[in-house]
């Protein structure tokens, strides 16, 4: 007869168990669904508890998780849904079911056929994960791509992704999966071919109408985020509250729409029946966020520029002036931005001082030197994924041997 979570457990197994505790750094409580007194007791000692289910079968809630979970008075550790799959599906679905029916802090997915999912859970559970926060930056934000491959270069896995505006959509590639070399082309193709940036419009709510960039997105971030294989998050900023909202559920195209739209520059998105805009606006540097998700250690790379827009004229000329110095040959050129980069840098001013605090938070921070480049210089694509290599692998290779000697 299966025994009830009230039942009194020997107090003997009680100080055995206790005794295991003190000894080794893991202890592993297997419940059992069929034994509710001793299940209560495990899931009472547990630091982190994993609720292990097919993706195939039925995701509705058993009647031992409302008898042995309660909300009121169950267990008061972390819990994480894991989710197995046979093979290596192509696309993983189902997983909003899942997460609808329980409540739970995170979720895994582990494909039989995939060695790296069981790594990452097995560091997940070893306190030794490792989270990759990609900032805003526009264009310049193509040095993640040159980051992404350093990281793979000097194997470093990464266990979670987060980032803010153009580190949104980088993040969200990576979260996919799948060969570098094809992400590669598929983000030249978006941005050179695409031309996102140049749908200009009657500036009514934004320069740009964004419907390159929503076609774009269509095209290669589709899905809901749960179905992601690598945890994933963006952020936007509610347009109505000033707070901060960070999409780890939910249709993915929407999430990075959401976080990449620059305000001035693209429309606002539509999120649960309020406007929203680039997440960048409140946490251009999402290291925070990625510090309260089941990692320990996080990288960070910051592409904001540092520029000094030190000038040669005491009063800003007219636009007939910098117009003329840019067209004719023997006018005189005034430098000056033109007018995105300028509502671009604008969004970036508010949160300079917070990027570089949460920067100092990161346990490796990198900012390749991009500020060379405009923030809509799409044209240099390849050099400015160049720039975040070369100038990642020195610093990812530094940091790998300080922490060697720890």
């Amino acid at each position: 007869m299966a025994s009830g979570p009230n039942q009194q457990m020997s107090p003997a197994l009680i100080d055995w168990l206790g005794d295991q505790e003190d000894r080794h750094r893991f202890v592993l409580y297997v419940a059992d669904a069929d034994d509710l007194a001793w299940s209560d007791l495990a899931l009472r000692h547990a630091d982190l508890i994993l609720l292990v289910a097919n993706a195939a079968s039925d995701p509705g809630q058993r009647a031992w998780e409302n008898t042995l979970l309660d909300p009121t008075d169950g267990p008061v550790a972390r819990r994480a849904l894991v989710l197995t799959h046979d093979g290596v599906p192509e696309l993983l679905s189902g997983t909003a079911a899942w997460l609808k029916a329980r409540s739970v802090d995170f979720h895994l997915h582990l494909r039989a056929g995939v060695p790296g999912d069981f790594a990452r859970l097995t560091r997940i559970l070893a306190g030794k994960a490792l989270g990759l926060v990609l900032g805003g930056g526009a264009a310049r934000g193509f040095a993640h791509l040159g980051v992404y491959r350093a990281l793979i270069e000097a194997r470093i896995p990464i266990d979670w992704v987060g980032g803010s505006s153009i580190g949104a959509v980088f993040a969200a590639a990576i979260a996919q999966g799948g060969p570098l070399d094809d992400q590669l082309a598929a983000a030249r193709h978006a941005f050179i071919e695409g031309k996102p940036f140049s749908d200009i419009t009657i500036p009514v709510l934004s320069l740009l109408r964004g419907r390159r960039m929503q076609k774009l997105i269509d095209t290669y971030l589709t899905g809901d985020i749960e179905d992601l294989p690598l945890p994933f998050f963006c952020t936007s900023s509610n347009l109505g509250q000033g707070i901060l909202h960070v999409h780890e559920r939910g249709p993915l195209g929407l999430a990075v729409r959401a976080s990449a739209s620059l305000p001035g520059v693209f429309p606002p998105a539509v999120v649960d029946g309020q406007l929203v805009i680039d997440g960048g606006i409140l946490d251009n540097l999402p290291v925070d966020i990625m510090r309260r998700r089941a990692v320990s250690r996080v990288i960070a790379v910051d592409v904001t520029s540092r520029n000094n827009y030190a000038v040669n004229y005491e009063a800003l000329p007219s636009s007939w002036a910098i117009l003329a110095g840019r067209l004719l040959p023997f006018a005189r050129r005034y430098r000056v931005p033109s007018f995105m980069s300028l509502v671009l840098k604008a969004t970036e001013i508010g949160t300079m001082a917070q990027v570089r605090a949460a920067g100092q938070r990161a346990d490796l921070l990198l900012r390749p030197p991009v500020s060379r480049f405009s923030l809509t210089d799409v044209r240099s694509f390849d050099e400015i994924v160049r720039v975040g290599y070369e100038h990642s692998q020195q610093a990812i290779a530094d940091w790998q041997a300080s922490q060697a000697e720890e």
